[in-house]
């Protein structure tokens, strides 16, 4: 399965976050032709915050021998705008896979109904 836009990402993901009312972290590991190698489970949090795992994220994505990766999470109150915690988060996330040659290609929000993905915004 080739993972080629946000929404193909969006729809893979969905069943992660519906109905979540804890936040959690998920991560998609695509080859470098973005076929899907898999789909990791980083992290489960609160109601209101999770810690971006990077080592572990990093970690399951070199066990994969994936050469991008897709991030994803979501906000229980619905409101999927990134915080600056997501934005430093994913700088941080994007350095640490860079440094092993992974391409952090996009970090979803999944919010309620709502997903934005922060490449599209132009905050990666």
């Amino acid at each position: 399965m080739r993972i080629a836009t946000q929404q193909d990402a969006a729809s893979l993901l969905l069943p992660f976050f519906a109905d979540a009312e804890e936040e959690k972290v998920v991560a998609i590991h695509l080859d470098a032709e973005r076929q899907l190698l898999g789909i990791t489970l980083e992290q489960v949090g609160g109601a209101d915050a999770v810690v971006l795992p990077v080592a572990a994220i990093v970690g399951s994505a070199l066990k994969l021998g994936a050469a991008a990766l897709i991030v994803a999470h979501n906000h229980p109150s619905g409101d999927a705008r990134p915080s600056d915690l997501d934005r430093d988060s994913t700088r941080r996330l994007a350095d640490a896979a860079r440094a092993v040659g992974i391409r952090v290609v996009d970090h979803l929000i999944f919010g309620g109904a709502d997903v934005v993905g922060m490449a599209a915004m132009g905050l990666m």
